[in-house]
This record gives structure tokens, C-alpha cells and sequence, in this order.
């Protein structure tokens, strides 16, 4: 966390226990942990980490948490059996959060899933991002899911909305805003009111392409553009804009779509990142275990564990304790096989004396 510049780092084990290390809006990073020790199951503790990871003071608890998990990190990823990103879900302590996150099940040597490691990434930072970019541009960008569903929004207040206590998700063809209507129209197959849309891959293709999507609206023309994005990086989402037509705002415009796609470039960095600290993660205790793997297999070569470039210290301080018990048993096994071939002589010569 300290490293690597993401909101959240959870581990949930199939007992149902969770460790979450969290990123505050202020910067502070907050240990948050529901456990059969100390609180008891069911109360997630909220302690304070120092500025090496050593846990702090308690801050608060809080009440009614799951016994088990139905986040959709985790249960997408045992349902996948496979490292992938989750749906969209709210967090269950914090319902006003909305996040994705890519996970990894993690197993042990007979395949059997101990728990799912995840990194998330809150989208209420891309909303943030979004309208950042577009300050003073005429006109609205969109990130979408196939089904329609807002991702975020450079108006933050589009991709929420508080029903009945909370906060809900919003799909396109739903939202007030008459230029999100009419790209949900021009770019999407569905009644309004139905369970889910589907793409107009046709029309988004043309957007893209030499015919372009044009709608008026209170006397001023939009162009609307649709494209596909975060496919490298896994994720199959819609950036949509629209924006004004105006002459003397053509220029500008032109460069906040740059701005957007660049700004956009360096989010699908950070979320490249997120898949990627997974493997960071968990391959330094991969290898480790092959390496022990290949010590069974072979007990007279010495065992190393050398872990690769960038490997956490922590980590490293493992590896090198474990390669020096490693070292011991090995050495102690071999004492003991000397120990025991000692005496089959010493009792195969009183044998022969004997007869």
C-alpha cells in the first residue's frame, strides 16, 4: 500500500475471516479485520497501522457484518476458480462505495481454494478524473457497461442516485440528462424500463468511423462518439462523449478529448496495476513453495530460495528464514541417517561375532 498507489488490499479466507488494508480519502491507511480474535465474528475492528504495518489502536467497530462472504471479489472469484476481475458491488461496511476489484483464489497444494487475495479500485475516482478533465467542455462523458449501467461519469452525480436510504446504480436510457438519453438511444437496443440493453455495435461502430453521430438539442448540435475501453486490461466497458458542434468550441473540445483519452491511458495504467500486484504478490510465495517442492525431490542439492527483483522485504526475510530451516532438517536428517547406519554396523558386527 505504501508502494503502489491503490485504495484497498483484502484477503478473505473460505472460513470466512477478512484482512483489509485501506486507503482513507486523507491518505492514512487503516487496518480493517472481522476474525473469530479479538472481536469475535460478525464486528469488522478498525485499527490504526503504523508507519511499518505494526497494528495500532482501535478506532471503532462495526456491527452486523456477514459471517461468511457475498461480495461479489470473492464469490466471482471462486465461482471462476481462476484470477479475475469481480462485478461492480458497494462495500458492505461502507454501502456508499462502489468499487471493482481483480482477485486471485489462493490455494493449497491439493488445489483446494484457502481464500481469495484482491486489490480494489473505488470508482468514484474515475467519476473524479472524468469531470476533472471535462471542467468547462459543453457536453458529457460517459464510461458504460454493456448492460447500460453507469461505471462513472464526468457529472459524479449521474452515476448514483439515493433510493430508499441508499445509493443506486444508474443504467443510461434512466438518467434526466438529455444528452445521456439520446446517446442511450443512439447506442443501445432495449425498451426503456426493461431488465437490460444491449450495444448497437453497428452504430458505435460508425460513430468511430467516417459517419458521424450527430444530435441536436435546444438548438445546439452534439457530436456523440462511442468506442470500446479497458479491453487490455480485461474489462469490457464504453467510453461514450458527447460534445458540442460549435465552431468556437471545436478547438477545445479537441483537446479535452485528448485530455480525456490521455487521462484515461494512465487509468488503465493504475488498473493494470491492480492485476498486476496481485501476481507481485503472490508469486514470491509460488516460488517458494516450487523451491520447497523441488528440495523434497531432491535432498542432497541445497535448497535456495531466491525470490525475484522487487519482492517485499518482509517476503524475503521469509525466504531466508525458511531456507535455514530448510538447512536444518536437511542437516538434521542427515545426522540421523548417520546416526542409525552407525548402529545397523554396530549390530551387524555383534552379529558376526556372535555366530
Amino acid at each position: 500500500m505504501q508502494l503502489y498507489p491503490v485504495g484497498y488490499i483484502n484477503w478473505g479466507s473460505s472460513a470466512g475471516s477478512f484482512l483489509g488494508v485501506e486507503r482513507l480519502e486523507n491518505g492514512r491507511l487503516v487496518l480493517n479485520e472481522d476474525s473469530a480474535q479479538p472481536l469475535g465474528r460478525g464486528r469488522l475492528g478498525v485499527y490504526a497501522l503504523g508507519p511499518h504495518g505494526a497494528r495500532g489502536p482501535l478506532l471503532e467497530v462495526q456491527e452486523g457484518m456477514t459471517t461468511f462472504h457475498q461480495e461479489a471479489w470473492y464469490t466471482d472469484t471462486v465461482k471462476a476458480g481462476r484470477a479475475t476481475w469481480s462485478s461492480i458491488y458497494q462495500w458492505e461496511d461502507k454501502p456508499e462505495v462502489v468499487a471493482i476489484s481483480y482477485n486471485e483464489p489462493v490455494r493449497d497444494g491439493r488445489g483446494t481454494i484457502l481464500g481469495v487475495i484482491g486489490v480494489d479500485f473505488v470508482l468514484s475516482q474515475l467519476s473524479s478524473w472524468l469531470q476533472q478533465l471535462w471542467t468547462h467542455q459543453q457536453g458529457v462523458a460517459l464510461v458504460v457497461e454493456p448492460s447500460g449501467l453507469i461505471v462513472a461519469s464526468s457529472n459524479p452525480e449521474l452515476a448514483l442516485v439515493h433510493a430508499g436510504g441508499t445509493r443506486q446504480r444508474m443504467r443510461i436510457d434512466q438518467l434526466a440528462d438529455p444528452l445521456s438519453q439520446a446517446a442511450a438511444r443512439r447506442f443501445f437496443v432495449g425498451q426503456p424500463g426493461a431488465r437490460g440493453l444491449r450495444p448497437h455495435q453497428a452504430a458505435i461502430a460508425r460513430s468511430n468511423g467516417q459517419g458521424l453521430s450527430r444530435v441536436s438539442l435546444s438548438g445546439q448540435t452534439y457530436h456523440l462518439e462511442a468506442r470500446p475501453w479497458g479491453r487490455a486490461e480485461g474489462l469490457n466497458w464504453l467510453l461514450i462523449t458527447a460534445l458540442s458542434q460549435d465552431a468556437a468550441l471545436v478547438r477545445s473540445q479537441q483537446q479535452s478529448t485528448l485530455a480525456l483519452l490521455l487521462g484515461l491511458l494512465a487509468l488503465a495504467g493504475a488498473l493494470l496495476l491492480n492485476r498486476q500486484l496481485i501476481g507481485w504478490l503472490l508469486a514470491p510465495m509460488e516460488l517458494l513453495r516450487l523451491r520447497a517442492a523441488q528440495a523434497l525431490a531432491a535432498p542432497d542439492q541445497p535448497f535456495t530460495a531466491d525470490l525475484p527483483a522487487g519482492a517485499a522485504v518482509e517476503l524475503a526475510g521469509m525466504a531466508a528464514a525458511f531456507a535455514d530451516l530448510v538447512w536444518r532438517l536437511q542437516h538434521k536428517d542427515a545426522a540421523a541417517l548417520q546416526l542409525l547406519r552407525a548402529k545397523l554396523r554396530t549390530s551387524l558386527e555383534a552379529s558376526a561375532v556372535a555366530h
